[in-house]
């Protein structure tokens, strides 16, 4: 309806494989880069405060997730070039979505 988020879930849309690349990365703008970090620490947030199948995993993930990307996000909207910011915040980024995954919020 219209005030409902709905996801869709299906096997057949899980990856098999994911390549995390930050150089694919460097060229974005400062403001893209914060925006899509602070999504993903939102993310992370989400799963974390969740109260519907919050678990030791998702907890994990989570924490995880906030301390790559909080630990990167201003340095690499700073300094965009740097390779291993640009691959903290990928790793952290698809650490958000593996807790989000594991701990969906109603």
């Amino acid at each position: 309806g219209e005030n409902s988020k709905m996801g869709v879930v299906s096997r057949q849309l899980l990856p098999d494989w994911a390549v995390l690349d930050g150089s694919l990365t460097t060229k974005l703008p400062p403001m893209v880069t914060a925006a899509t970090g602070i999504d993903a620490m939102v993310h992370a947030i989400e799963a974390y405060t969740s109260k519907i199948k919050k678990n030791d995993l998702s907890d994990l993930l989570a924490k995880e997730a906030l301390r790559l990307l909080g630990g990167n996000i201003e340095h690499v909207c700073i300094n965009g070039n740097d390779q291993q910011a640009r691959s903290d915040m990928l790793l952290g980024s698809l650490y958000a979505g593996m807790a989000f995954a594991n701990a969906p919020v109603g």
